[in-house]
């Protein structure tokens, strides 16, 4: 089929009603929700993944006229809308779409509390002589984007052992631990020398460009947390 012929039979493929008239929707993808509904549920039905999976975000390309585009001049993709991915082997297990204005991070879903314990240990572990933050009225939670994996975390399949893979964008101690003692998922990744509750002693182990292969272990809110030699960005 060349590429004319098929652009004249898509013009008249559609996954909504179109009888329902325009969406209002402030949703980019408003029009194709049923397809994503769909897929979400299929992709989970077809596979059961092996122990290792990766989160992640993924650009899909787009130049045209939206507030939710993302613009990541560095990227491969510099510009797009930004799909959070949980993956196995190059298989999407699952996705949230990312919405500028109420995207998937700034879910309704409430954020996972970080008890008061583990709390006070990661922040004490990362500044030695600040006073310890004042606590919220809801309780010290985990952010935005660290709540979208817990999420992701969560809906694996019960009964089973995994461990995910996560970039610099994530890691802090109050998930690693909560993802350990919650839901009994590991994770191991890279992070920021500048990220919230790194250990300062890993820094200056960082600083010191120690050797490959040091293993530096923690306990935190009763967890082990070992962390090895990685790259500080």
């Amino acid at each position: 089929m060349g590429c004319t012929r098929f652009e004249q039979i898509q013009q008249y493929l559609t996954v909504i009603n179109r009888e329902e008239g325009p969406h209002t929707s402030t949703c980019w993808y408003e029009p194709i929700k049923p397809l994503v509904k769909h897929l979400r549920e299929a992709f989970r039905a077809y596979i059961i993944p092996e122990m290792h999976l990766s989160i992640d975000k993924n650009i899909a390309k787009f130049r045209g006229r939206s507030h939710d585009t993302t613009i990541l001049p560095r990227k491969p993709i510099p510009e797009g809308f930004k799909v959070w991915l949980c993956a196995y082997q190059g298989y999407v297990y699952a996705f949230e779409l990312h919405l500028g204005r109420a995207s998937a991070e700034r879910s309704a879903k409430s954020r996972p509390i970080i008890p008061d314990q583990l709390f006070e240990e990661a922040f004490k572990s990362t500044f030695l002589t600040k006073p310890i933050l004042t606590k919220p009225r809801g309780g010290y939670r985990l952010a935005e984007t660290q709540t979208l994996v817990y999420r992701f975390a969560k809906d694996l399949p019960q009964g089973l052992s995994w461990v995910v893979y996560l970039d610099n964008l994530f890691i802090n101690q109050s998930l690693l631990a909560l993802l350990r003692n919650d839901l009994g998922v590991a994770a191991t990744g890279t992070t920021r020398k500048n990220a919230r509750e790194i250990p300062w002693d890993l820094i200056k182990a960082q600083k010191e460009k120690r050797e490959w292969g040091l293993t530096m272990p923690r306990v935190i809110g009763g967890s082990s947390l070992a962390y090895g030699r990685i790259t500080l960005h």
